[in-house]
């Protein structure tokens, strides 16, 4: 998976005005259309040219709350983790359209609007999903789910 950082939410994170411990932190998958995977200069999420959220109708999807949140140094790879346990969309059923989806979207829930919640880092999967109904779990890496080195 590779990761683009958010520049803007790497300034809230170095002026403490965000806290990934303590903050409401959210994921929501994108699809193939996004743009996030590209714009990393951008300060909420209705600054994406096109943010390209899964279809939220008819699809038993919804933007997941991260739980069991770790945070820490990592001494022998001289870098911040950050990480939390993973993630089931259960039986994810296709968009209509139908779109596949390319990753996820991390994000700092302020309100639940897109011209207030933050973006934080956009992980591309190693291929495009495309949802059947099945359930679609997120496993994170090892390493954590960002890395600040």
């Amino acid at each position: 998976m590779a990761s683009l950082f958010n520049t803007y939410a790497k300034e809230h994170l170095a002026e403490a005005t965000m806290d990934l411990d303590a903050d409401t932190i959210k994921i929501a998958l994108l699809t193939t259309d996004t743009t996030a995977d590209t714009e990393a200069n951008v300060t909420t999420l209705s600054g994406f040219t096109t943010l390209g959220e899964f279809s939220t109708s008819g699809t038993n999807y919804a933007r997941v709350t991260l739980s069991s949140i770790t945070s820490g140094v990592d001494t022998g790879n001289t870098r911040y983790e950050f990480s939390a346990a993973n993630v089931t969309f259960s039986s994810l059923a296709a968009s209509s359209p139908a779109k596949d989806i390319q990753g996820i979207l991390v994000l700092k829930h302020v309100d639940g609007t897109d011209a207030n919640d933050l973006p934080i880092a956009f992980i591309d999967f190693a291929s495009d999903l495309t949802p059947d109904g099945s359930d679609v779990t997120i496993d994170w890496d090892t390493e954590g789910i960002l890395q600040l080195a």
